[in-house]
């Protein structure tokens, strides 16, 4: 199953898959970090690298594998921050990103078309 979005909420973080919705305590960095160490990564290490290949200086997108691609929709330091992974959004509208098991995500407009253009030179250079 793929990882659609991942949200913090008053219990930790809610992350959703294609069929299902699993719910941890850790904050979501820690919940993408343990993401990446099954790729043999860190959260640091890929930020790090991000900022560093794609000159990009905040909201920092996340490769953590072919397949999985996260953005945050803001700051990650707000409670509000939704993660959205690139390579599961069907359809974008200006401040809407439909994912492809049919949940919408509310984004500011703005961010979300820096954050696209960002996970696109990411996914495709």
């Amino acid at each position: 199953m793929k990882l659609q979005y991942l949200y913090r909420n008053e219990l930790g973080t809610s992350a959703v898959y294609n069929e299902r919705l699993h719910q941890t305590k850790k904050v979501p960095i820690s919940y993408i970090n343990e993401l990446c160490v099954e790729n043999l990564s860190t959260y640091l290490g890929r930020k790090t690298a991000t900022s560093e290949k794609y000159k990009v200086k905040s909201v920092v997108p996340i490769y953590v594998d072919d397949v999985t691609l996260l953005f945050p929709t803001e700051s990650v330091k707000n409670f509000d921050c939704v993660w959205i992974n690139y390579h599961e959004i069907e359809t974008v509208y200006s401040d809407t990103v439909l994912m492809n098991n049919g949940h919408i995500v509310k984004c500011r407009k703005n961010a979300l078309s820096k954050q696209l253009n960002k996970c696109f030179e990411i996914a495709f250079s």
